[in-house]
């Protein structure tokens, strides 16, 4: 089995993959028959990129998600005080 990182088509499958994509349709993408996208998911150390990938993913969505939350919460408070002030 080929190495994952020796082409292009593996980072090009997974990046399909994380957006959304069928195996089908990540396939096309990355220039893969379905029978070969599906023996790279069938590869251990693939599975197990393509894991860390949607961990990095996921981490990044949730940082994005605190980072904008915590303004929003900031933003509401402030009006909240300012609402509550007497005058």
């Amino acid at each position: 089995m080929a190495r994952i990182g020796t082409s292009g088509h593996d980072g090009a499958l997974i990046a399909a993959l994380l957006g959304g994509a069928s195996v089908e349709d990540a396939a096309s993408l990355a220039g893969l028959s379905l029978r070969t996208a599906y023996r790279r998911l069938a590869d251990p150390t693939f599975r197990d990129t393509l894991l860390e990938a949607k961990q990095a993913r996921l981490a990044r969505v949730v940082e994005a998600m605190v980072r904008s939350g915590g303004g929003t919460t900031m933003t509401q408070e402030a009006r909240l005080s300012r609402d509550r002030a007497p005058g």
